[in-house]
């Protein structure tokens, strides 16, 4: 299907990939969506149709949930541009922006924990939401992230059921069950569409580092992909410090994004790592930089 025949929202490209068509023509449909595709597959697409479609169909809210300040950050500076009329704005941990400063915006993003707090207030941005979507959807039911996603969903479900519910994933593997959960949430019809397609062939190598000793092995790697763009995921800081000091040794240019950091200087690091003359082609990440964020 090409995107020109899609009326509710203008997408800077030609035609909509195989994946994204399973879901197009559910748009404008009204029930639940529960989808699944793999990375790079273009699940934010879903997310903006569906907001076109009921911001341009209706005169209430749309708001976009994911788990990191760093992908709502990311979010937020997309949509500023293609959603302009509709004023976006950003709650979360970093941000100081409230509810009460933004009366005349249509289209909300927050980190999951500001959503569901947020939501206590029960403020008049929240009864008038029309669609909310809920990204890395995986996440529910995760000791970590999880709490706040199923409060948020819970809560809102109870105060507004009319809502429309679209969850977003690149890793589901309960999927069904998930569908099931939210239909019984809402009593509205809910659809689950699943792709495994790829835009790219896509393979995994790792090697696992038993001992902090063996970070040379790090090394040994980013030498074999060397001029490529490349991420080292670390659990923790000290590790992250470890890998940063060998790098500065061997004189290999890199940039450490971690939660330390303020969010001008995160936004900088992700935009030195994507401009592909900037030089940097390395950069160690905590999992500041683990959900979803375009690099």
């Amino acid at each position: 299907m090409n995107t020109s025949e899609f009326k509710y929202f203008q997408f800077p490209f030609v035609s909509f990939n195989q994946a994204q068509n399973k879901v197009i023509p559910l748009v404008d449909k009204g029930a639940n969506l529960v989808v699944s595709f793999p990375p790079g597959a273009g699940k934010t697409v879903i997310a903006e149709a569906c907001f076109g479609y009921h911001l341009k169909t209706g005169d209430k809210n749309v708001a976009y949930i994911c788990p990191l300040k760093s992908l709502a950050n990311q979010k937020l500076m997309e949509w500023e541009s293609s959603f302009m009329e509709y004023k976006p704005f950003l709650i979360s941990g970093d941000s100081n922006t409230n509810l009460d400063e933004v009366r005349d915006s249509r289209l909300g993003v927050f980190t999951a924990e500001s959503f569901d707090s947020a939501l206590r207030r029960r403020d008049k941005f929240f009864r008038e939401l029309s669609c909310v979507c809920l990204d890395e959807a995986h996440l529910i039911g995760d000791d970590g992230r999880g709490g706040a996603y199923e409060s948020a969903i819970i809560s809102f479900s109870e105060c507004c059921p009319d809502t429309r519910f679209v969850l977003l994933s690149g890793t589901l593997p309960n999927a069904k069950e998930l569908a099931r959960w939210i239909k019984s949430l809402t009593g509205k019809e809910t659809v689950l569409a699943v792709s495994d397609w790829r835009p790219v062939k896509f393979g995994i190598k790792f090697h696992y580092v038993k001992k902090y000793s063996e970070i040379e092995k790090v090394l040994e790697l980013l030498k074999e992909y060397r001029g490529s763009k490349t991420i080292v995921f670390v659990h923790s800081k000290i590790t992250g410090k470890m890998i940063c000091d060998k790098l500065k040794e061997k004189k290999i240019r890199h940039v450490y994004h971690n939660a330390t950091l303020s969010e001008n200087k995160r936004h900088h690091i992700e935009a030195l790592f994507s401009d592909k003359y900037s030089g940097i082609d390395v950069i160690v990440a905590t999992s500041t930089l683990a959900a979803g964020v375009n690099i």
